[in-house]
């Protein structure tokens, strides 16, 4: 077996020239997997990554995203070159045990815990958790883990105080607690604590956060629950009404059809 291995710089050209000779019964190119990766290159954020470009005997095998997104950046970035005369290489692509984000904090405890909540945050921040009128790219991993061991003493910071609650009474995700009082925290630290608080633990008191409480209850015990990101709208709505000293009546998020809603956003 013959194998070269080279770190190249790629410009959109070249990238062109591959993908117009890339072998079969490849996967279909996501679009939003491009785009994200092409806005990396654009903003200097891409990094060399182990993972190569693999030309086996003349023909792409692998690197089809990345290639597009060089040509879609319109600049050329490098990447490892694999070269080779083996077949059988392009079987064994992609078969090791994909690395999580939470295998990048060592030493960080709860890691799971944290880049859990990290990615929701991170989506929330960029809008990219969702939008009805245009879906945005989804986040790279280079740029979650980024992020998170950028601001991973707030999130932990966030963990410590809400594991203990959820530990009592798991009536709430912990990774959308979590998220939600690193975001809430940035504007209104106290009220935010207070109203996680009382999500979790429940209050005789008539406020948004006994509705959110009542509202996770109600999901626990229903067949047919609400997905995460449908829990997390509720759950700021609620902090909103908490905030005003209101309460938001009936909690729901509609996603679908005409009535279809954006994803709700806190008060700057």
């Amino acid at each position: 077996m013959k194998v070269e291995l080279t770190i190249e710089n790629i410009k959109p050209d070249q990238a062109e020239e591959m993908l117009a000779n890339k072998l079969p019964e490849q996967r279909n190119i996501r679009e939003a997997y491009v785009s994200s990766l092409a806005e990396e290159i654009r903003s200097g954020k891409w990094r060399l990554t182990p993972d190569a470009i693999l030309i086996v005997k003349g023909q792409l095998a692998n690197g089809q995203h990345r290639l597009s997104a060089i040509m879609r950046a319109r600049k050329a970035c490098e990447v490892i070159v694999m070269r080779s005369d083996d077949e059988s290489l392009y079987k064994v692509i992609d078969s090791g045990l994909k690395r999580k984000v939470a295998d990048t904090l060592l030493d960080v405890p709860n890691a799971c815990l944290v880049a859990a909540s990290a990615k929701w945050i991170m989506s929330y921040d960029s809008g990219s958790i969702y939008s009805v009128q245009n879906r945005t790219g989804r986040m790279t991993r280079t740029a979650l883990v980024e992020w998170t061991q950028k601001h991973v003493q707030d999130v932990l910071d966030a963990v410590t105080f809400v594991k203990p609650l959820y530990r009592k009474a798991p009536v709430l995700t912990a990774s959308l607690a979590v998220a939600l009082l690193v975001i809430a925290s940035r504007k209104q630290p106290d009220c935010a604590r207070k109203f996680i608080t009382e999500v979790y633990e429940g209050t005789d008191r008539l406020t948004a956060a006994r509705d959110m409480h009542s509202r996770c209850l109600q999901n626990a015990s229903s067949r047919a629950k609400l997905p995460s990101v449908g829990m997390f709208a509720l759950l700021i709505k609620a902090f909103r009404s908490f905030q005003n000293g209101t309460r938001p009546g009936v909690l729901k998020w509609t996603r679908v059809g005409d009535t279809a809603e954006e994803f709700p956003r806190l008060q700057d």
